[in-house]
């Protein structure tokens, strides 16, 4: 639950307009609209990581061992960027601009 100073300004006026059913506790409409989520960008490099179906996703019945799993890509060179204040088409564009360089 989002502290109604720090609303944007269209859920900040429909928090205005709803009324609290309980003087303790918020209801399950009163939670609506007033919860922020961080939005998050990784840019990072990988080489190919050829793999099978099985190496993936575990078989009906789990694996056998008769096969070995070969191991997925990993990632290098890594730039994370999360934010809750901006809005997400913010951290979108940073993200892009960060994989297009200078």
């Amino acid at each position: 639950m989002m502290r109604p100073g720090h609303l944007r300004d269209a859920t900040r006026k429909a928090a205005e307009r709803d009324k609290r059913t309980f003087r303790t506790r918020l209801s399950a409409g009163e939670k609506r609209c007033r919860k922020r989520m961080a939005t998050l960008a990784v840019i990072h490099d990988a080489d190919p990581a050829p793999r099978r179906v099985h190496d993936i996703i575990a078989p009906p019945g789990g694996r056998s061992g008769h096969r070995v799993a070969r191991p997925g890509p990993k990632a290098r060179a890594k730039w994370l960027t999360a934010s809750v204040r901006d809005d997400p088409d913010q951290v979108i564009a940073a993200a892009f601009g960060q994989a297009a360089g200078p």
